[in-house]
């Protein structure tokens, strides 16, 4: 069974695993987390910054690990991905390559940048749920 693809974050992975959860049993489906982690850049006279990359993964394996508890409280089965890129379009292809019923990612209150959210949105041929983070959460990001 194609699995409810749920993208991830450090910010908003809590909101986005939690919706997720809730999809995968009312569609009988396990949920595959998905996590983006900036492509660093390499070339002639660049060596790979390994403390980024360190930095990168971390953050990408702690917002994973929120959502696997996440569904774990939920009874629902999941796993977690890694993948690499600017994230609107890894996240659309990933959820493409499992036949998603549908992609759920998340949205940030307080982010001034271009919404990552709304690029999915124009993206995929899927539906796309965007889950808002809890209040409490974002009064939370900083800490």
């Amino acid at each position: 069974m194609a699995p409810v693809v749920a993208a991830v974050e450090q910010h908003t992975a809590p909101a986005t695993a939690e919706r997720a959860a809730q999809f995968a049993p009312e569609l009988g489906t396990p949920v595959a987390f998905v996590s983006v982690r900036p492509r660093l850049a390499t070339g002639p006279g660049r060596s790979c910054d390994e403390h980024r990359l360190s930095r990168d993964l971390f953050r990408s394996r702690n917002a994973l690990d929120t959502a696997l508890a996440a569904a774990a409280r939920h009874g629902v089965m999941a796993y977690g991905e890694i993948v690499e890129g600017d994230p609107a379009p890894p996240l659309v292809e990933f959820a493409a390559n499992r036949n998603a019923p549908v992609l759920v990612v998340g949205r940030r209150r307080d982010i001034a940048e271009p919404s990552v959210s709304r690029q999915v949105v124009a993206l995929s041929a899927r539906p796309v749920v965007v889950a808002l983070e809890e209040a409490s959460e974002a009064g939370n990001a900083g800490t």
